[in-house]
């Protein structure tokens, strides 16, 4: 049995001058709890229970935008700060054959962590005509932390402690044209990405 339940709220505010600058600015707000019970039988002799739920409150401030440096360059930057307090409830068991006895507990916790990022954005985009443009960019990706409710402290230790955020870093460089009077679109991109403690 599993379930799934969120609600999320975002607020945005647009700008745009119509000449040299444009951006949006904006609030992210979410609230959601998942997990359910999972019946294990291995073998037919090995009877056991993975039962947990996290729940998930999330709060993000962002600001995005576009300045024109010139008729043909423009300097897009933004950020986002992010902010996830994840609250764990797991109880893992190994049970008789009816599951009506507690034989071993694999894992039993009520954690909860807070996990914080900054992800800044910065590029350049370049108009070699009204058809072609270049880009280059540098951002970063954040996926936050939390629980293993699958945890088994009896055969890994330690598995019940939370798991650090996923990290990554890119960098982009690439092509956009409308070539032959609109007949071909033709697209080009390269890109370096450095992850850390992916999950």
């Amino acid at each position: 049995t599993y379930s799934d339940n969120q609600t999320t709220q975002e607020f945005q505010l647009l700008h745009d001058s119509g000449d040299k600058l444009s951006g949006i600015l904006g609030f992210y707000y979410l609230d959601g709890e998942a997990g359910g019970v999972v019946k294990n039988i291995f073998v037919a002799s090995s009877f056991g229970t993975t039962d947990g739920n996290v729940k998930t409150t999330s709060y993000a401030g962002f600001l995005d935008g576009s300045y024109k440096l010139s008729p043909k360059l423009t300097l897009n930057a933004g950020a986002r700060y992010t902010s996830e307090e994840k609250k764990a409830h797991v109880f893992n068991a190994a049970y008789n054959s009816t599951f009506t006895q507690v034989l071993a507990v694999a894992a039993s916790f009520d954690k909860s962590k807070t996990f914080s990022s900054f992800a800044p954005r910065l590029g350049l985009d370049y108009a070699f005509s009204e058809s072609a443009m270049g880009y280059l960019s540098a951002s970063r990706g954040f996926k936050s932390g939390g629980f293993n409710v699958r945890a088994n402290t009896i055969a890994a230790p330690g598995s019940d402690l939370p798991f650090d955020d996923e990290v990554l870093d890119v960098i982009e460089v690439g092509v956009k044209s409308v070539l032959l009077d609109h007949k071909l679109v033709l697209n080009a991109a390269a890109f370096y990405g450095d992850y850390k403690d992916v999950q």
